[in-house]
């Protein structure tokens, strides 16, 4: 639920940036803002780097990185350090390992399924670093145990599948570092995602075709036998290729780039599909493009004004503080971020590849064997997790009430809940989210 909103009527949130002014006996309440991003943006774009001092934009942002990261790990505790062995994760613990006397502590986790397993590529970067390695894979009650106390770690609905082995991680390793450093912000202000990568390619498809060679392509896409080629394409390394090419069939048919956008960051843009057809359809707040950004930089600020804080970072606060571990995220220092937006997009994203600066800076620690393009980051198996080990748990929540929310059609979502189970369609995400919903509205609503 995106700031400043709450679950709960007349109950807010401050955005962030912002601070509550009290005074006279709680008389007077004032929201201040004290750090603008959009301010921050148009200011420093106005004095942007020259495009041809890549290699100074490396030096300086990796200073920055260093002293940042030292400065987080002030600490009267053990600290440690999340490694999924992507980039992000894997400079923070690279600068952290070539900064301390001992070896620091990694955490990862591992799946069963191969498509989201990631725990080798950690395990190859810990053993480069020499670091204190600590892999945790799920086990069925793990994934059991914690949804049963979901409301209490989040406090409202939050359904990003990748909460579980968030949680599950922290929990591990509370018994071995109370403050951990995350590598979150890196795709954010750097140009990690897919969405940024392929976005000209996708808007001129959805902007530029005519509509009927448009429909032609949806109806050719459609068609194609996804999940016969899946097991031959994920040879090739093209993980979960149903889900992409889904994706990209809706992302064709878009009216506007700020709808576009809506539909990237979204599971599932078919509402009729679960909701009750008179339901308002203005789900997402009016965004609003920064003039004189290119489409990729507009995408990147609404990340970092809506889906960093209100999902990446809400995931990762509240696993690590309901099991007493603090997160740092030495890619959000304020100073970072200053300095992200006076780097020129070409030195962030070229040639449909990602956090080119960052990369480059890696490779001063890492050799670049272990620097690899795909990171799924904590995702999890989630359509298959309803199928097996969340099934009996899914069952009960659907089947003892009629849906409680209003919005939500109760026969629209069991047809989609009983074509997920015969896998007749992948709809993990979006289940999951009316499950989460669902459980909540069942135990924890007063």
């Amino acid at each position: 639920v995106s700031s400043p909103n709450s679950i709960y009527k007349y109950i807010f949130k401050l955005n962030p940036g912002h601070y509550l002014k009290i005074s006279n006996s709680f008389s007077e309440m004032n929201i201040k803002c004290y750090w603008n991003i959009k301010k921050i943006i148009q200011e420093n774009k106005k004095i942007i780097h020259k495009p041809n001092n890549f290699y100074e934009n490396k030096n300086y942002l990796k200073s920055l990185l260093e002293k940042t990261v030292i400065k987080q790990t002030i600490s009267d505790v053990q600290i440690g350090s999340f490694l999924s062995g992507g980039i992000d994760s894997s400079i923070i613990s690279s600068i952290l390992q070539n900064n301390s006397s001992k070896k620091i502590k990694t955490f990862t986790v591992g799946f069963n399924d191969k498509n989201f397993d990631e725990s080798k590529q950690a395990r190859d970067v810990s053993k480069f670093l020499g670091t204190d390695h600590y892999e945790f894979f799920i086990k069925d009650t793990d994934i059991l145990n914690f949804v049963e106390n979901l409301g209490d770690i989040y406090s409202e609905p939050f359904s990003d599948s990748s909460q579980i082995p968030t949680y599950l991680i922290a929990k591990l390793m509370r018994k071995e570092a109370k403050v951990i450093l995350s590598g979150d912000g890196g795709d954010e202000f750097y140009g990690g995602y897919n969405r940024y990568l392929y976005l000209n390619l996708i808007n001129f498809m959805s902007q530029k075709l005519p509509k009927r060679i448009k429909k032609k392509l949806n109806l050719i896409l459609k068609i194609i036998p996804i999940r016969f080629l899946n097991k031959y394409l994920a040879l090739l390394n093209i993980k979960n290729f149903e889900n992409k090419i889904t994706k990209l069939i809706n992302f064709i048919d878009t009216e506007s780039e700020v709808d576009l956008y809506n539909k990237m960051i979204s599971l599932n843009s078919d509402r009729n599909l679960f909701l009750n057809s008179d339901l308002n359809n203005n789900f997402f707040e009016k965004k609003e493009f920064i003039n004189d950004l290119k489409i990729e930089e507009n995408f990147m600020y609404f990340d970092q004004i809506d889906y960093l804080p209100n999902d990446v970072l809400t995931k990762v606060d509240r696993a690590t503080m309901f099991n007493s571990v603090e997160s740092r995220a030495p890619f959000l220092d304020h100073k970072l971020i200053e300095n992200s937006w006076k780097i020129p997009l070409q030195h962030k994203i070229k040639k449909n590849k990602g956090k080119i600066l960052l990369r480059e800076i890696l490779n001063d620690y890492v050799p670049k064997k272990f620097i690899k393009d795909g990171k799924a980051g904590f995702a999890i198996p989630i359509d298959n997790l309803l199928r097996t080990n969340l099934k009996t748990w899914a069952e009960d929540i659907f089947h003892s009430s009629t849906l409680i929310n209003d919005h939500l059609n109760y026969e629209k979502v069991k047809v989609l809940w009983e074509k997920h189970k015969k896998k007749q369609i992948n709809a993990g995400g979006i289940l999951w989210s009316i499950l989460v919903l669902q459980n909540w509205l069942l135990n924890y609503q007063k």
